[in-house]
């Protein structure tokens, strides 16, 4: 089961791909998938330090190599990965003009890198 792809659901709905590092008894040690700004693409996180519940876990995939999924590409460098399926790496928001919520024009980050919550 190392190596393998999963995607993690989280309380807020944000899902992300990961690879499963290491299987514990309640919990799998996952790789997760991290955009590079600098490269304006993806890389797999250098270490395995975030736990995931199992119960967390929404999907398996098929194939251990994240070209598989069909949404990347590996770059020749062997490292980086580009997003077939990503027009920006920002979230869009698309909304009503005449909304008048205060946060609907507001950068709010629904997903926050420190805190995982899942269901």
């Amino acid at each position: 089961m190392e190596g393998q792809l999963i995607d993690v659901e989280y309380v807020d709905g944000y899902t992300e791909i990961c690879k499963i590092q290491e299987v514990c008894a309640d919990s799998y040690k996952v790789y997760t998938l991290l955009y590079d700004e600098d490269q304006y693409a993806y890389k797999w996180s250098d270490d395995a330090q975030h736990s995931v519940p199992r119960e967390a876990v929404s999907g398996f995939y098929d194939g251990l190599d994240l070209e598989d999924t069909g949404d990347y590409v590996k770059r020749s460098d062997g490292i980086y990965y580009d997003c077939l399926t990503d027009s920006d790496v920002d979230f869009d928001l698309e909304y009503d003009s005449d909304d008048t919520d205060d946060d609907s024009e507001s950068e709010i980050s629904l997903y926050d890198e420190q805190e995982y919550e899942f269901e």
